[in-house]
């Protein structure tokens, strides 16, 4: 009976070791996804950014007639605050 007690501990030890290493390769999977992805955001940022340095009026018509519509559910309030801060952008799309 203790023999078995030994086993069953040892199998629930390499199970919680197996779990957290799972744990562990998830969270780095979802660090390297979210890095990638912040890496391209920063990037069309700075994009739009160099745009409205050179050229205001095109990024300003770009932004007032295709980008301020093209995902309204991922604009929320403080993400389109900040763009106005920032960016001074304002559009129709923008005023409540």
């Amino acid at each position: 009976m203790q023999n078995r007690k030994t086993e069953l501990e040892k199998a629930e030890e390499r199970f919680l070791k197996a779990k957290l290493k799972l744990a562990e390769v998830k969270r780095r999977a979802g660090d390297a996804e979210r890095k990638r992805r912040d890496t391209a955001l920063f990037t069309i940022g700075a994009c739009f950014a160099a745009l409205l340095r050179d050229r205001p009026d095109f990024a300003r018509k770009f932004w007032s007639e295709y980008l301020c519509h093209l995902a309204p559910e991922l604009m929320n309030d403080t993400r389109r605050r900040a763009l106005r801060e920032v960016f001074d952008l304002e559009s129709k799309h923008d005023e409540t």
